[in-house]
């Protein structure tokens, strides 16, 4: 009964179309607006300042979920209810991984936006708002039963509400067709964005397997003439260490900062639905105010055929609204796709940009490595002669330990080994400096 004072209310109030029987009783009027109007509403939902997708937003009342949506790559879920009565609601967001949030006793309005700030974790958080809507139209029950006649009106207002009808009939037909246009127009721009994405993908696919060819490249040769130190290696650990120190350091203070965001959120919601729980009481007692003068005036005939009138001239005015919405939305819609075709664009030819970079990066790397297999057979020589040197050592060196040898003539054979270790060792040092020259080229 208290819902459908509301409803009552409102319609008095607004449009002050309210014609009955004189012996038809208060209670059968009432019961008639069961469903108020629509509502269309939006809930933003972050992380430490950043938008959520992905998150559920759900509206109970009287313990019934009565709308809910999921949250954009904005973080913004846009609720539509049909047959909002007024009453208050409770709001839970929810989102794996975050504590649960659920905003209980506020009343919802088209237009209107409610932030939600989660926090990472288990659990739930809850904000309870206390309202006295329900008292107020409860006090003026009493009174509102009352009435028992409607106001009584003219028969050349019938005629204009005929009228009225006609002309909203005709701006709905109109309207109509502009929708199915804006529409078809939407679709064939929504087939090119999607051409644009899919040739978006491939051309990112192709850089990613350019790129994987040019990381898998052989860099054995690399490898076997390296000349980094045990001096480097310990300071790449040691910068190693210290990034993991400041990765840490950074996840506690992102964690704290989104905790803070998370409470300050919380509080600006509960502000926010405090100050619409107060606004909707004023607008309470100020409908009650007026159901309560119009039951005093008491006011006698009201015609059959002005309420049938008045009430086909509201459906033609609200179908010829819901019409001119439904264009704004497929203009909209169209604006939007027209948007993402040309991001679809950008993104491809970003994605093409990207795959003559894998590509230059890969003949890059063929010449890196293929320069590197030149210096890699000169590598293999020295090797090879210093393992016939160390070979003649060997034996110079049983043959000293068996004293089998003239130290003259062993010092001499000694000379002539390290003198060729020597050169060797020249040889070898111009390869590592071609190394570095090629790596310094190469920015390795």
């Amino acid at each position: 009964m208290k819902k459908n004072l509301i409803l009552f209310g409102i319609i008095a109030a607004t449009i002050n179309l309210n014609a009955a029987a004189i012996n038809n009783s208060i209670d059968k009027n009432i019961d008639k607006t069961t469903n108020v109007s629509s509502v269309k509403f939006s809930v933003n939902v972050t992380y430490s300042g950043n938008p959520l997708s992905g998150a559920s937003v759900n509206v109970m009342q009287d313990g019934k979920s009565i709308g809910s949506a999921t949250t954009n790559e904005k973080g913004t879920a846009t609720i539509n209810i049909t047959d909002y009565n007024g009453s208050i609601v409770s709001i839970t967001t929810s989102l794996g991984g975050y504590q649960s949030n659920t905003i209980d006793g506020t009343a919802l309005s088209s237009g209107k936006t409610i932030n939600v700030s989660l926090m990472k974790g288990t659990g739930s958080a809850t904000t309870i708002i206390e309202s006295k809507v329900e008292s107020i139209y409860s006090k003026s029950e009493d009174k509102v039963n009352k009435i028992g006649k409607k106001a009584e009106q003219h028969v050349s207002d019938t005629e204009k509400a005929h009228e009225g009808t006609e002309r909203y009939n005709e701006q709905a037909k109109k309207t109509e067709d502009a929708v199915v246009s804006a529409n078809n127009k939407t679709e064939e721009i929504r087939k090119k964005a999607e051409e644009a994405r899919k040739k978006t993908t491939e051309k990112r696919a192709n850089a990613d397997k350019i790129r994987e060819e040019a990381s898998k490249i052989s860099t054995d040769a690399e490898k076997e003439i390296s000349n980094t130190s045990d001096d480097r290696a310990k300071g790449a650990e040691e910068r190693a260490r210290l990034a993991k120190e400041r990765e840490a350091n950074l996840t506690s203070l992102e964690e704290e900062q989104a905790r803070l965001k998370a409470e300050e959120a919380a509080k600006k919601a509960e502000k926010n639905a405090k100050k619409d729980v107060n606004q909707a009481e004023k607008e309470a007692k100020k409908e009650t105010g007026k159901i309560e003068e119009e039951a005093k005036e008491k006011e006698e005939e009201a015609k059959k055929e002005q309420k049938d009138a008045e009430k086909e001239e509201k459906e033609a005015k609200e179908k010829a609204k819901e019409q001119e919405k439904a264009k704004k939305e497929a203009e909209q819609e169209q604006k939007e796709v027209e948007k993402e075709v040309k991001e679809a664009e950008k993104q491809a030819k970003e994605a093409e940009k990207k795959v003559k970079e894998a590509e230059k990066a890969k003949a890059v790397e063929a010449k890196y490595q293929a320069e590197l297999e030149k210096l890699k057979s000169s590598q293999s020589s020295i090797d090879d002669k210093r393992s016939k040197i160390d070979a003649e050592q060997k034996k110079l060196d049983k043959k000293i330990k068996k004293g089998k040898m003239d130290a003259e003539k062993a010092k001499e054979e000694q000379a002539k080994i390290d003198a060729k270790h020597s050169k060797l060792d020249g040889s070898q040092s111009k390869i590592e400096e071609k190394v570095k020259k090629i790596k310094k080229k190469y920015k390795k």
